[in-house]
């Protein structure tokens, strides 16, 4: 029995031995996958944060580009409103003053005007034939 016995303590020290070289291997592996991976993150990271930079970049110099057409294009159109606004206000003054200096020629003007829309509206009448 003491021989089994010294067996069984040897079989136990034995496997105290594996169980500590084990976890020792275990936790130099875990250690290792986990000093692995914060590489890896901040490796991400740092990648994540440049392009985030160079699209906060690009996105500030299309909205500069948009912001500067729109004002070029807002001043084209106000210019292009404004000289219309004009010539339409003096035609219709030019109009005013021909009416008041001129009205009978407008009104005969006008009379001739309605009656040549109304022989190219109406039905035209054709001639039956005998």
């Amino acid at each position: 029995m003491a021989r089994t016995s010294k067996t069984a303590e040897r079989v136990k020290d034995g496997v105290d031995g594996l169980v500590k070289k084990t976890r020792v291997a275990v936790n130099g592996g875990l250690d290792t996958v986990n000093e692995n991976l914060k590489g890896g993150v901040d490796r991400i990271d740092r990648r994540y944060r440049e392009t985030a930079a160079q699209v906060r970049g690009q996105v500030a110099r299309v909205s500069n580009n948009v912001n500067e057409k729109v004002g070029d294009a807002r001043k084209t159109l106000m210019g292009r409103y404004l000289l219309t606004r004009k010539k339409v206000s003096r035609l219709q003054r030019d109009s005013s003053r021909y009416v008041r200096d001129n009205p009978g020629k407008v009104l005969l003007s006008i009379a001739g005007l309605g009656l040549l829309v109304g022989l190219a509206v109406s039905p035209r009448r054709r001639l039956a034939r005998a």
